[in-house]
């Protein structure tokens, strides 16, 4: 009976799980890829010192947990919370399921049916002729609220005919289920503000109407690129050590469509910020730089497939997403 005993002991023993409940088992779930945008400490708890270990500016983290306040990561070995403030540049792991936070939501797209002066932030303003499409964050009785550089517009209803981007999950063949504008005008690049002008309007026609199948990838780089005189770009201003290059402009139509990108599960899987400062035309950390050594790409996670459409309108530069219909080609 002894050795009955014994043997039994070891048994659950190597069985853990068969006499502990299911959620002991249970394990964070890596959500997001971030970095660190100053030094700061890991902290086994969020009260109280427990100083686990120092985490440098630029590291990037795993992030099982975000909150408001504190948020638990995982960074060069280590694992504790962080002030939530102390993260950007989030990438999801999980399109479907967690949504990179604070990004700009937009609810649809107006549709403008006379001139109309759109200006906000520190952006200079442009006036928009009628039939301009630009995307709105929110439309109420009296207004219209759309994001300007970094600050904010508002238009008053009269300026245009409202329609609601549709749920992605039903949608309809056509339907349209996303998209982002962003703004330059005349002056913006200038003395090359043609030049950078022309070099947008390009990248528009080379990703305008592309249909990405489910499961299928998505280079910008790939349709755009290279950003030369043989890619048929222009010299333009750009971030660089030289402040000018061939296609020079090209990433505001990559930040547009990376923005409209994030308001639908398609998975980011490469993303690339210009500087820690950004661009002034998006709010900081949700620029998208693409060149030689940086590319936006993402896969398409709905089980059906998408069309793009994009146009620089003059300096309106929207870019939406409907769900592809049948006839379009692949």
């Amino acid at each position: 009976m002894k050795r009955h005993w014994i043997a039994l002991s070891l048994a659950l023993c190597l069985l853990p799980g068969m006499l502990l409940p299911a959620h002991a088992d249970e394990k964070r779930v890596r959500k997001y890829e971030a970095y660190v945008i100053q030094d700061t400490v890991l902290r086994e708890k969020t009260k109280g010192k427990g100083q686990v270990a120092s985490i440098k500016e630029g590291t990037k983290v795993a992030v099982y947990e975000l909150g408001d306040t504190w948020s638990y990561v995982s960074g060069k070995g280590d694992k504790g919370y962080i002030k939530t403030k102390c993260l950007a540049r989030f990438r999801s792991l999980n399109a479907m399921k967690y949504p990179v936070p604070r990004r700009t939501v937009n609810a649809g797209i107006i549709t403008f049916t006379q001139e109309t002066r759109i200006t906000g932030g520190k952006f200079g303003g442009l006036t928009a002729k009628g039939g301009t499409m630009v995307c709105v964050t929110e439309a109420n009785e009296k207004n219209y609220r759309l994001a300007v550089w970094r600050g904010t517009g508002k238009l008053d209803r009269s300026r245009g005919d409202y329609w609601a981007f549709t749920p992605w999950e039903e949608a309809q063949p056509g339907d349209l289920i996303g998209g982002f504008t962003t703004y330059y005008n005349a002056k913006t690049g200038a003395p090359r503000a043609k030049e950078r002008a022309y070099n947008i309007s390009l990248a528009c026609q080379r990703i305008h109407n592309d249909v990405i199948k489910p499961g299928k990838t998505y280079s910008f780089n790939r349709h755009c690129g290279p950003y030369s005189q043989g890619g048929k770009y222009q010299l333009a201003p750009n971030i660089s050590q030289k402040g000018v290059g061939y296609g020079g402009g090209v990433c505001q139509v990559s930040t547009t469509l990376y923005n409209a990108v994030l308001g639908l599960p398609l998975q980011v899987d490469a993303v690339q910020v210009h500087r820690k400062s950004g661009v002034n035309y998006i709010p900081q950390w949700f620029d998208s730089a693409v060149g030689p050594f940086s590319d936006l790409k993402f896969t398409n996670l709905l089980h059906y497939p998408i069309r793009l459409w994009a146009q620089p309108q003059g300096g309106a530069l929207t870019v939406l997403i409907y769900r592809a219909e049948e006839s379009d080609p692949a």
